[in-house]
């Protein structure tokens, strides 16, 4: 059962410590549940303080297996400013926030989450799918890029 579940996408096998863990997508079986809502309203306050102080807007988002999803933003629509609103998802190798959070993330998980953007014939996972061009954060060789 958990075979068919990892492979709809539902699940994800971890490594250490050995595990599933649920993935963003088995959020569309619950009632209500939403857990980049849950997340921006924790990240809420922090960020309009933050704003307030540097008078910069900012995003929080969360990762959902292949895509990078607006958890919260402190951004206004107007002219000159790309509005993402809570719940926008965008591509994890296709954008720097995306690129951001895997260069946090344990080489492990980076390396899950390479194979998995792999899968998807989108053009900005082309870097998951040839490591050997990636920068470290994608490359799923765990040795340095020599650039």
């Amino acid at each position: 059962m958990l075979e068919t579940l990892e492979h709809e996408g539902y699940v994800v096998r971890r490594a250490e410590p050995p595990s599933y863990a649920p993935t963003g997508r088995a959020l569309l079986l619950s009632a209500g549940y939403d857990e980049p809502n849950w997340i921006g309203g924790i990240a809420e306050p922090m960020l309009n303080k933050f704003r307030q102080q540097i008078q910069w807007p900012s995003d929080v988002a969360v990762l959902d297996e292949e895509s990078m999803v607006i958890a919260h933003t402190t951004r206004i629509g107007g002219s000159l400013l790309f509005y993402r609103p809570p719940g926008f998802r965008f591509p994890v190798l296709g954008t720097s926030m995306g690129r951001a959070y895997l260069a946090f993330c344990e080489p492990a998980e980076q390396e899950r989450i390479a194979a998995r953007l792999a899968l998807s014939p989108e053009p900005w996972n082309d870097l998951a799918r040839n490591p050997a061009n990636s920068p470290r954060c994608c490359a799923r060789s765990g040795k340095p890029d020599s650039q």
